[in-house]
């Protein structure tokens, strides 16, 4: 009896432990060998980086999408903005301590991103009017010092991770981010869509999906454009104006001072006994009062109107029957102005832009801590009025963020991106 049970025992253990054995064959099997699936119904997180080296400053922007099984549009769930100043165009004469102003950037935006996914995030730098505008050799020389940099960060890089963007890119990127951020993007041949107008410092960009036939055959074949985005294919017009961003607008208007040079400028945009010196990149100016003119506002907007007129802001009449973003530096003045809000944005005027202009090129309104506020306040003005032909009475829309995300260009940048390297 004692015998049997002791055998009945061992057989009990022998399948016991075959069974165990086998159970965990399967178990590591599965585990090791059987990718991870998604249901065709759940969601996946991913990341971007694009970093906007202006002519003021570079900023990094990350962002985290998900995407939705079955949707080839992604959902932008969050984004980081950082900033350094001044601009990589200010390294012209140091490329090595240029690209250790980008590297904190990228610090930043590695400690952001979760380390399983750097791997599989694409990162690029886009250079905009501030690299356009300096010599060929030294723009090169920091964008090679950044390329190296990039080689040492565990992020996927383009086939051309660092570069000179074209200012119709901009222009279209742009317009992309206020499009997608407004939801308008789904409508055939960009029917529903809003125009955009983005200011920087050394450009400023146009942009809008034309409606009419007419403006298709009256445009010049450079500014017309076929895009697909997420699937729609659009011809956009877009035309970019280098040079005349505000802070190269502000030279432009003065008859262009050449660079690497201390020259001294009288003005009617400042007021009287009043002396200023400014540097924009590698031009300083030293900026005084025309004691021959002074005619307030009358006299400052002047000079933008004859700059306007040069520069050919005149595009097409269909663009003053569109609903227009205006962007950048339109909103950073609008805001300062009380014009609107400077967390929310909202719709303004032309009209608003020419009344802020009167009121603030008046001596007894001059703000010696703000001494460009007048000048600025005339080009913005003279731009929309005189360059691009709106009424007075145009309602302008300007925000700062959409949805609780920043109007950048660099967010269409960034799909364009994960595209290309996906």
């Amino acid at each position: 009896m004692y015998l049997f049970i002791k055998w009945k025992t061992g057989i009990f253990v022998m399948i016991s432990l075959i069974l165990i054995v086998c159970f965990m064959k399967l178990f590591l099997f599965s585990y090791t060998t059987q990718p991870i699936l998604l249901n065709p119904g759940t969601s996946h997180k991913f990341y971007g980086i694009m970093i906007d080296a202006g002519s003021t400053g570079s900023r990094v922007h990350v962002y985290e999408f998900e995407k939705l099984s079955g949707s080839s549009t992604p959902v932008l769930l969050d984004e980081l903005f950082e900033q350094t100043k001044p601009g990589l165009s200010s390294y012209a004469e140091d490329p090595k301590a240029g690209a250790a102003s980008i590297e904190k950037l990228l610090v930043i935006a590695k400690n952001r991103i979760p380390q399983n996914a750097w791997s599989s995030t694409p990162l690029a730098l886009k250079a905009t009017a501030g690299l356009r505008m300096l010599p060929t050799e030294q723009a090169e020389n920091l964008l090679n010092e950044v390329r190296v940099l990039f080689n040492r960060f565990p992020f996927v890089l383009p086939k051309n991770p660092v570069m000179i963007m074209d200012g119709a890119d901009e222009g279209i990127y742009g317009w992309i981010t206020v499009n997608y951020l407004l939801d308008t993007l789904g409508g055939s041949g960009g029917q529903f869509t809003e125009g955009a107008i983005d200011l920087g410092g050394g450009s400023m960009q146009i942009t809008f999906a034309p409606h009419h036939k007419s403006t298709a055959d009256i445009a010049q074949t450079s500014d017309l454009k076929d895009v697909s985005v997420f699937g729609n294919k659009m011809k956009i017009f877009v035309h970019s104006y280098l040079g005349i961003g505000l802070m190269s607008a502000r030279e432009a208007a003065m008859n262009g001072p050449k660079p690497q040079e201390l020259v001294t400028v009288t003005t009617a945009c400042m007021p009287q006994s009043f002396k200023h010196s400014w540097k924009n990149g590698p031009t300083e100016i030293l900026f005084e009062k025309d004691l021959c003119v002074w005619g307030g506002n009358l006299a400052c907007r002047f000079k933008f109107r004859v700059l306007a007129n040069i520069q050919r802001l005149h595009v097409l009449a269909e663009i003053r029957h569109q609903p227009f973003y205006v962007f950048s530096y339109f909103f950073d003045r609008a805001a300062q102005m009380k014009i609107i809000d400077e967390h929310k944005g909202g719709e303004m005027t032309v009209q608003s832009f020419i009344d802020a202009a009167t009121k603030t090129c008046k001596d007894d309104a001059f703000n010696s801590e703000e001494p460009f506020l007048c000048m600025d306040l005339c080009l913005l003005a003279s731009f929309l009025e005189d360059g691009f032909g709106f009424a007075s009475d145009t309602k302008l829309t300007s925000k700062k963020t959409i949805g609780g995300k920043e109007t950048s260009w660099t967010l269409g940048a960034t799909f364009y991106l994960i595209d290309e390297t996906s």
